[in-house]
């Protein structure tokens, strides 16, 4: 998706006149530029979670369909559950997943995978790179282990890293690749998905410290944190982090699997927010904010990677640098 917001973004700044007329969309013209690089794409983790996403990736479809290119997805959800729990009532919004919906149930066939199995726990585990929980004895052997990456002579810096014309600041980082944040530095900063890749990007390893448990107070932590997770996933980089708990017990979002269990307390403090605001049409449960069906699939996942991460196999793998614009 970020390289389509690229191109999209290049595509206005190229042809930024209002008084040109062109014969596609902008859109058209990207989607139209992958169709003939490629017959085939294959779209990895399918999932709807913003109104402008759905948008773009539906008018990029339609055009690259059209166009006889096949497109192989996979996601959590089947394409009639795709953004139910992420748009509420916004009608605009639905009419856009309505439409990729169909698009998809015509020129895709579906194949179900379902598992109960999640095959990343099976794998042999590699060294400790996750360190729970917080003890002066975890937090030496996880500063020894940064040393070790780091080696010995190489000088560390602060480090700034130009995204869309902007800089993000790395506090610690060395010569060879290695960089070290503090969960607040990370993920309480105004950071989003192209700055975690491009820090990805540049570093091979990263060091993480004091992993807070995230309830509904840090939902924007840990968008973020999961942002991250998944960036790092994908470019292969090391992970060692610290925190007081496992990763089963990071987010304290997730549902109790006893459907008669409710936080009363967040439900009653909303509607009381709601009184206070005179928002007397604020439905709860659509709003996604206890029990968002997608956040939940994304938290699953990100508990599933953490774990993948600290599996020998993960660790011998390449650092991998994931393409795309970022000036």
């Amino acid at each position: 998706m970020l390289q389509l917001y690229s191109a999209l973004n290049r595509w206005n700044l190229c042809c930024p006149s209002d008084e040109l007329t062109f014969e596609l969309t902008p859109v058209e013209s990207i989607a139209s530029e992958l169709a003939g690089e490629a017959w085939l794409l294959c779209f990895d983790e399918m999932q709807l979670a913003d109104f402008a996403s759905t948008r773009l990736l539906e008018g990029v479809f339609r055009k690259m369909l059209e166009s006889g290119t096949v497109i192989v997805t996979t996601s959590n959800r089947s394409p009639s559950e795709l953004g139910v729990s992420s748009f509420g009532r916004e009608m605009e919004a639905l009419d856009s997943v309505t439409s990729l919906v169909g698009l998809l149930t015509k020129h895709c066939e579906l194949a179900a995978m379902d598992s109960e199995k999640d095959y990343r726990t099976y794998q042999k585990r590699g060294k400790e790179t996750y360190f729970s929980p917080l003890t002066p004895q975890t937090e030496k052997v996880f500063d020894e282990a940064f040393c070790q990456a780091v080696g010995r002579g190489l000088r560390l810096s602060s480090v700034s890293l130009l995204v869309y014309g902007r800089r993000v600041i790395v506090p610690v980082a060395s010569e060879n690749g290695v960089a070290r944040f503090t969960f607040n530095e990370l993920c309480r900063s105004p950071l989003g998905p192209a700055d975690y890749i491009t820090i990805c990007n540049a570093f091979h390893t990263v060091f993480l410290e004091d992993i807070p448990q995230m309830s509904i107070y840090q939902k924007n932590e840990a968008r973020r944190f999961l942002s991250f997770v998944d960036a790092a996933y994908e470019s292969k980089v090391k992970v060692f982090c610290t925190a007081p708990s496992s990763p089963d017990e990071l987010f304290q979002l997730i549902p109790s699997d006893d459907p008669l269990h409710e936080d009363k307390m967040h439900i009653e403090m909303m509607g009381e927010m709601a009184y206070d605001l005179e928002l007397t049409q604020l439905d709860l449960k659509s709003l996604g904010i206890l029990t968002g069906d997608e956040e939940i699939f994304s938290f699953k996942r990100c508990i599933s990677r953490l774990k993948e991460m600290q599996s020998e196999l993960y660790q011998l793998q390449k650092h991998r640098r994931q393409a795309f614009l970022r000036t």
